[in-house]
């Protein structure tokens, strides 16, 4: 069995994504209680079972095409992308966001299945 088998997260994470830039929609941004108690934002997708934890760079990307109310966020479209970041010194697997204009394809067109 694969370790995301195994071990399942609630939210959207970098072996989600199997390598792929996926788009997807925003339904809403909700604050949610973490497992360590930290409450913390979390995007929510339409057609899309898992959040993602908003972290302030993917609020930075997304807020400078949609402005920085989250409430209107509704409807827009983002492409989410699998990379590796430094933090602290160490490579991460992270997730990136960045939005979509009108008509814009993601860079790996998502084929329909959710993978999240």
């Amino acid at each position: 069995m694969h370790r995301n088998q195994l071990y399942p997260s609630k939210y959207l994470r970098h072996a989600d994504l199997d390598g792929k830039t996926i788009a997807a929609t925003i339904d809403k941004v909700v604050m949610e209680t973490m497992s360590d108690g930290q409450e913390k934002p979390v995007l929510r997708f339409k057609d899309r079972e898992k959040g993602m934890v908003l972290n302030r760079t993917n609020f930075d990307a997304i807020a400078a095409k949609y402005g920085d109310e989250t409430r209107e966020w509704s409807g827009a479209n983002i492409e989410l992308f699998p990379t590796v970041v430094t933090f602290k010194g160490q490579r991460h697997d992270s997730i990136r966001a960045r939005p979509l204009r009108p008509g814009d394809k993601p860079t790996v067109a998502d084929d329909g299945e959710c993978p999240f």
